[in-house]
């Protein structure tokens, strides 16, 4: 971009109210024209309010920076040529001071912006321009709805009625179509300034909390920049539209409703204040126009779309969810890095996150935290049920210690190891431990459901049922219900959940040990029930933590940080990752955190897989470090099935593989004769689906039997049937992650089906292809082997 570029008009077309045309000035910073600057300067010094948007590279970068004033717009582009950057440095200096002195950060001017955080943080990281008196306009809205819905993004702008709605939420919203035009930023900033013009815009100023970034140290502010990256990231990696399985029957009144009935938990209808239901059918063989609705509610399987004045005419063939769901957490995320930026919050300057984002020097004293009557004393266990090895018992006891150097402890746990003995050994210790003579209340907390019905399981075995198990109604009703028949007493689903402490005291009973996932925390039910007034957050055990963002924690920090005496994760950053992290760069959960990785207790025996399988195991992801102890040692522990015919083929984003299913199915069948336990696991959804309609058809048992790697870390089975799928590229078997996770899941026996050729050709530097080569050719089963069942 040359600094001679003409300024050029755009006519904006967002208010039913003709608008006039905008005057929009450009250049870039490597070519910079402080004439054009200055001049908008001057232009700019004669209001009091900009309206500011900017763009963003595919990696989070600032590229492009709108400044909006009465009808004109400067836009300047922040990315540059470096032999531009390096010819023109004093002159790019000298307008990125102009730029942050009279305009930035100039205390005469407001400057307005949607998702202002993103602006704010991004200036800073990626080009150390400072900001003041910065109004993220979303945040002035007094809604509870979410800061994308409808209502708030039209609400900031005067409502629906005065706007072109479906080109301003096109231009607002961050999805897949937002910023497809050169123009569009400009029109964000246009928007933003325009909120100053309405009559009401003293009211709404006297309000608005600002944004100051020179009030933070360069090092709070890379903090919240990542983190508002990171969640940039993740957000933009959902589908803007996804395919919801529904049954093919439905309901129709004569309100435009229509009710669903949804097929599976993971594709289900959701209630979304941002999201849009669209329907396809079909009518007389002719596919008719698709109708819009919105999921009115949603109850277990049902849910009720209403679609306005559409009617369905024929049958269904298709529902797809539009727009990116933003849930509670990654809500609250977003409002704790606006809070920091506006100064409402210290959650900067709390003990635990300091120790998390900002490492002290290492202390040599031993100084003790909280407990004042247990100072001094050696952490005792009290775990009568089973003896704990010694690395278990090491762990237990960094739990319970006291020094302040523990106070935040983790443990790396890989397969088989025990960790959800080591959190009961734990819980046992601190609730029924004579010694201490303090009240404990603890939160074991984890990212999956099923995590914390193992926790739950597990303390159930060892005959500690002074628990509560809190579960979100949506994942629990009509889905779930039958997992948590033998935990039902100690079960509070979130429709049970009352205002009145005493009605929350009642179902509680008096339990000091609360389980819970991560989300279910910062659910805001959770919060107005009480339940964590009765059961302070003291002491916090997070189990999967290596799958957790160390940014998902900040929700729970803000509320609970102060208290917190005690934070301990569990996990193993040689298993499954936090999501998205293949595609974001940078993306840690606790386990890479250096200098709290470091101190991490191991545990080194696992006792789950064969000796041979957990001797792989050890020496090619852990450095021999893993011990095992099993009673079998044969190799034939581990199977292959040679597919030669099988062939990968895409279906819907995802890969399946028609002649593996085939091989599996000869394998459950035989299982199932046998009676043996046995599970599925394959990388692939698409898979997974047509091998449980296969399972269905061949009439043999379907369900809780087949799964995807990355929903079945912590699960194990005494059989473990793989589908690898891919037969010409690697893949999912790039990682070596989930690979781990895959090879480590059996505890008898596991059958790999796969071809040959792959595994020893393209595959052949995978964990997945070490395994086949380390077990050799007569580890091989054939096809003809397959099916005449001689194996």
């Amino acid at each position: 971009m040359s600094s001679a570029l003409k300024p050029i008009r755009v006519q904006p077309s967002l208010f039913r109210a003709k608008d006039a045309s905008i005057l929009v000035s450009q250049f870039s910073l490597s070519d910079p024209s402080q004439d054009t600057l200055d001049a908008f300067v001057r232009s700019a010094l004669q209001n009091t309010v900009l309206g500011v948007a900017a763009t963003f590279s595919e990696t989070g970068f600032l590229e492009t920076l709108a400044l909006a004033t009465t009808y004109q717009v400067l836009k300047i582009c922040m990315k540059g040529h470096p032999e531009g950057k390096k010819r023109n440095r004093g002159k790019r200096q000298s307008c990125k001071d102009t730029l942050q002195e009279s305009i930035l950060t100039n205390p005469a001017l407001d400057k307005l912006g949607f998702d202002f955080e993103k602006v704010a943080t991004a200036l800073y990281y990626d080009h150390r321009l400072h900001l003041t008196c910065g109004i993220d306009v979303q945040s002035t809205y007094n809604s509870v709805k979410p800061r994308h819905s409808e209502e708030v993004l039209l609400g900031v702008l005067g409502g629906e009625a005065m706007l072109h709605k479906e080109e301003v939420l096109r231009l607002l919203r961050d999805d897949e179509d937002s910023g497809s035009k050169d123009t569009d930023v400009v029109l964000r900033a246009y928007l933003a300034w325009k909120i100053s013009s309405f009559s009401r815009y003293d009211s709404f100023r006297s309000l608005a909390r600002t944004i100051s970034t020179t009030a933070l140290a360069p090092e709070e502010l890379v903090v919240l920049a990542r983190c508002v990256r990171n969640s940039a990231h993740l957000a933009a990696l959902k589908p803007n539209q996804s395919r919801n399985e529904v049954t093919s029957n439905f309901k129709a009144d004569d309100n435009g409703n229509v009710l669903l009935n949804s097929e599976r938990y993971k594709t289900r209808i959701r209630s979304s204040a941002n999201q849009r239901i669209m329907v396809e059918t079909n009518y007389n063989g002719t596919e008719t126009v698709p109708a819009y609705g919105r999921a009115k509610s949603v109850r277990g399987k049902v849910a009720t779309v209403t679609l306005g004045n559409a009617k369905i005419l024929g049958s269904i063939t298709a529902v797809h969810t539009v727009g990116r769901e933003y849930t509670n957490a990654e809500q609250e995320r977003t409002l704790i890095v606006l809070s920091a930026l506006q100064k409402r919050t210290t959650i900067l300057s709390q003990h635990l996150v300091k120790q998390i984002y900002f490492p002290a020097p290492e202390r040599t004293d031993p100084v003790y935290y909280g407990y004042s009557s247990l100072r001094g004393s050696a952490p005792s266990v009290c775990f009568p049920d089973r003896p704990l090895n010694q690395s278990q018992s090491q762990a237990v006891r960094r739990i319970l210690s006291l020094y302040e150097t523990d106070r935040i402890c983790l443990v790396q746990g890989p397969p088989g190891t025990g960790k959800t003995t080591v959190i009961a050994a734990a819980v046992k210790s601190l609730i029924v431990n004579p010694s201490y003579t303090e009240k404990r209340h603890i939160w074991l907390l984890a990212q999956s459901n099923v995590a914390v019905k193992n926790i739950a399981e597990k303390l159930a075995e060892v005959d500690f049922w002074d628990f509560k198990l809190i579960v979100s109604n949506e994942y629990h009703f009509e889905w779930h219900e039958h997992l948590y028949e033998q935990l039902d007493h100690n079960v509070i689903v979130s429709d049970m959940f009352s205002d009145h402490n005493v009605a929350m005291d009642r179902l509680l009973c008096g339990s000091r040990v609360i389980l819970c996932t991560l989300s279910m925390l910062c659910h805001p039910l959770l919060m107005r029930s009480g339940v964590t007034r009765l059961v302070p957050l003291d002491t916090v055990i997070i189990d999967e933590a290596s799958q957790i963002e160390i940014g998902d924690y900040l929700p729970m920090l803000s509320k609970f940080g102060d208290n917190l005496r005690k934070l301990a994760f569990i996990g193993d950053d040689k298993q499954l990752a936090p999501y998205g992290s293949e595609d974001v760069k940078g993306l840690r959960s606790i386990f890479e955190v250096e200098h709290l990785r470091k101190g991490a207790a191991f545990l080194e025996m696992q006792y789950r897989m064969p000796r041979p399988i957990g001797r792989f195991i050890s020496r090619t992801v852990y450095d021999n470090r893993l011990q095992t102890m099993h009673s079998i040692n044969d190799k034939r522990c581990c199977r292959f099935v040679d597919v030669s015919q099988g062939m990968e083929a895409m279906s819907g984003g995802s890969f399946q593989n028609v002649k593996e299913i085939e091989a599996v199915m000869h394998i459950a069948r035989r299982y199932t004769q046998q009676g043996k336990s046995f599970r599925i696991i394959t990388p692939y959804d698409a898979q997974r689906a047509q091998l449980e309609k296969a399972l269905q058809r061949e009439y043999l048992p379907w369900e809780s039997k087949c799964f995807c790697v990355d929903s079945f870390q912590g699960n194990e089975d005494d059989h473990i049937i793989i589908s690898v799928v891919r037969s010409e590229r690697v893949g999912f078997l790039s990682s070596l992650r989930r690979s781990n996770v895959m090879l480590s899941r059996c505890k008898k026996s596991m059958m790999i089906c796969s071809s040959y050729e792959y595994l020893y050709g393209t595959a052949r530097e995978t964990l997945l292809g070490q395994l086949a080569a380390e077990w050799g050719v007569d580890a091989w089963i054939t096809w003809r082997e397959l099916l005449s069942g001689k194996w």
